[in-house]
């Protein structure tokens, strides 16, 4: 099975009418004239003055203020456009990140006290403490130490890096079965970035194959609520997870076709509109156009497009 040419042309015009920015760039980027300097500048937007990111770059979280969540979320895009080791929007990222950094737990907080003051799913609550808690070793930790080795920086010495990784590696350990979807993709993330060293790549891939395998939907009634999907750790085929999950990838793709709506978009399977109506729909409109793009992106990766 196949995206037709109408669906695709139907979830194109989405993007292209009705989601952000930024995804406008990147569906331009991707599927017809290469132009990261206008993702950079649609991407640059959401940027503040200390080098972070926030102004609700991650939809679910609408505080402008930087954090965690988001600047990961712009390195996540800087990655996918491989951007230069010196690029200075990145440099100014992993500078922001290292004020945040909590040097007791030698973790980073996913989200600041400040996202309290603005609209947000409950699950991006902040809880009162200050700096990091042991929650955050597992994410957003193992994806924030992933953009220190891609991004020179001299704020962040090789002596701390090497010691965070030890310590990111020894913490998948004890997590065991225990490790959660977010935390999953937090590794996976780490495993994939650039710089890293071979040795601590391959001890990672290791330990995270059964764990994809174990965690990743399987059947195409699981992938319609929320979890993990087999496309979410290999959108593409050159994934190192994606000969592990084959099988299941394929039923992805036959259910992310079949489940494309009538306006050519994809929606998000969770909701946050009972706590704040006005700003959900706005997030709501904003996630369909990351996820439209998403599918796009994993159905052409696979051949999957007619």
């Amino acid at each position: 099975m196949k995206l037709s040419v109408d669906s695709f042309d139907r979830a194109s015009r989405f993007v292209r009418t009705l989601a952000r920015p930024l995804e406008q760039a990147l569906f331009s980027h991707h599927f017809e004239q290469p132009a990261a300097e206008a993702v950079v500048e649609a991407l640059d937007a959401f940027r503040n003055p200390d080098g972070g990111f926030g102004k609700a770059l991650e939809p679910d979280l609408r505080c402008d203020d930087s954090s965690v969540l988001c600047t990961t979320t712009a390195l996540q895009t800087l990655h996918e456009l491989d951007a230069a080791p010196d690029e200075p929007m990145a440099l100014g990222a992993v500078r922001y990140l290292m004020s945040a950094y909590d040097k007791k737990l030698r973790a980073w907080p996913i989200i600041p006290a400040e996202a309290n003051r603005a609209p947000r799913a409950p699950w991006w609550h902040h809880g009162g403490q200050k700096g990091a808690t042991e929650h955050d070793l597992g994410n957003p930790r193992p994806e924030v130490l992933g953009y220190l080795w891609e991004y020179a920086e001299e704020s962040v010495g090789a002596g701390l890096r090497d010691s965070l990784t030890a310590a990111v590696v020894g913490h998948l350990d004890t997590l065991g079965d225990d490790i959660e979807m977010h935390e999953l993709l937090c590794y996976v993330r780490l495993a994939e970035a650039r710089n890293l060293p071979r040795a601590t790549r391959g001890k990672l891939l290791g330990k995270l194959t059964p764990q994809v395998t174990r965690l990743a939907a399987a059947q195409s009634a699981a992938m319609a609520d929320y979890g993990l999907r087999p496309l979410d750790v290999a959108p593409t085929p050159e994934s190192p997870f994606a000969r592990a999950m084959a099988d299941r990838i394929e039923v992805n793709l036959d259910h992310d076709i079949a489940t494309q709506h009538e306006d050519g978009s994809w929606h998000p399977n969770w909701d946050w509109s009972d706590r704040y109506p006005e700003a959900w729909s706005r997030a709501r409109r904003e996630w369909q156009g990351i996820l439209t793009l998403r599918r796009l992106l994993a159905l052409r990766s696979y051949d999957r497009i007619e």
